[in-house]
């Protein structure tokens, strides 16, 4: 994982991205991409054009839900730049 805080304040992944429409499985639960920008959680129909890209959901490991493991990932701080506030 890269994960970094951007300057409007959102932790991003720069190792992970959307992957293309033409790869997302039908009918099945993913994180959809739409059109404007916003992410959802849904199922693609294979006809819908507002998608523009998906991700698999995250695998929950058990033993973090029941508090017995700890994850440590490094995140990073991107230089904030004065004109963008």
């Amino acid at each position: 994982m890269t994960i970094r805080i951007n300057n409007q304040g959102v932790a991003v992944d720069h190792s992970y991205t959307y992957l293309p429409m033409h790869m997302c499985p039908r009918h099945t639960t993913v994180q959809l991409l739409g059109a404007g920008g916003c992410q959802t959680r849904g199922a693609w129909d294979g006809k819908d054009p507002f998608w523009i890209g998906w991700v698999p959901l995250p695998k929950i490991d058990k033993a973090i839900l029941s508090g017995e493991k700890s994850v440590d990932v490094a995140v990073k701080e991107e230089v904030k730049l004065p004109f963008l506030g």
